[in-house]
């Protein structure tokens, strides 16, 4: 991935979140705080195989509020960081996702690829903006309107459509990917309140296999990205933001190894 890629990515995702603090319906979501954008994980800074990539809702604010990102908005400080990310990770959530990620995996990806036999995974979100709060928790808030939950997912929708899908596509195209892991939504029905209004009932998948273990739903299966790819996707219930515990998830997540 050249960094110049990176930078259009990084201004499309700076000018939508200057919409998004003008808009008084998703001020609950971003308390007037510009927090910069993270495109993702530990992208590849070379032409090297990314061999999976995993997708949650969005960044966590203390991305950058404990400084595991920059608090910039310079282009090339977050691609330094973004690229190198899992030198120094937010461990909180990264330690239980790649316990998730080896167990789906057969033990064959980390992120990063620091353990194991090197093969790197790298983490995305529907979303690029931190939010202030998880975004989980104030979609749920009791004071929440209709209407400010509908607009809530326009912006999910909107910026899955202009970052998300075209990043993918990318790291496939540039970078062989040959699949991906959604945590946190499984179709047609299962996963947090957000991811079940984003993704809706998958019309974009096609399931070939699902199931549940340890509470936690999972299910294998196809995704349409534009009207030319069919992208092998894996899908989890529950994430690492969760209260499933570690050992739970691992073992959903053991269904989704290529070993079964």
């Amino acid at each position: 991935m050249k960094f110049e890629v990176f930078q259009v990515l990084f201004s499309a995702a700076l000018e939508r979140r200057q919409h998004y603090l003008s808009d008084p319906s998703l001020a609950p979501w971003f308390k007037n705080t510009a927090l910069p954008p993270i495109i993702g994980f530990g992208l590849p800074a070379d032409e090297a195989p990314v061999h999976l990539v995993t997708i949650g809702l969005n960044p966590s604010d203390r991305e950058v509020t404990e400084g595991f990102v920059p608090k910039s908005d310079d282009a090339k400080s977050h691609w330094d960081r973004q690229t190198g990310y899992f030198t120094r990770p937010y461990r909180t959530w990264f330690d239980k996702a790649e316990r998730i990620v080896r167990a789906a995996s057969g033990g064959e990806v980390s992120y990063g690829g620091v353990y194991g036999t090197g093969r790197r995974c790298v983490h995305l979100d529907v979303s690029p903006l931190p939010t202030a709060g998880k975004f989980d928790t104030v979609f749920d808030a009791s004071e929440r309107t209709p209407e400010e939950r509908a607009r809530a997912i326009d912006l999910l929708k909107r910026e899955s459509d202009e970052l998300l899908r075209p990043l993918v596509r990318l790291l496939v195209e540039k970078h062989q990917l040959p699949r991906v892991l959604i945590m946190g939504y499984c179709p047609p029905a299962g996963g947090s309140a957000t991811m079940k209004r984003f993704w809706g009932r998958g019309a974009e998948f096609k399931v070939r296999d699902f199931g549940a273990e340890a509470g936690t739903r999972w299910a294998v299966g196809a995704w349409a990205i534009g009207t030319s790819l069919q992208l092998p996707v894996a899908f989890l219930s529950k994430g690492p933001s969760s209260q499933a515990g570690i050992g739970d998830l691992e073992r959903a997540a053991s269904r989704l190894s290529p070993e079964h």
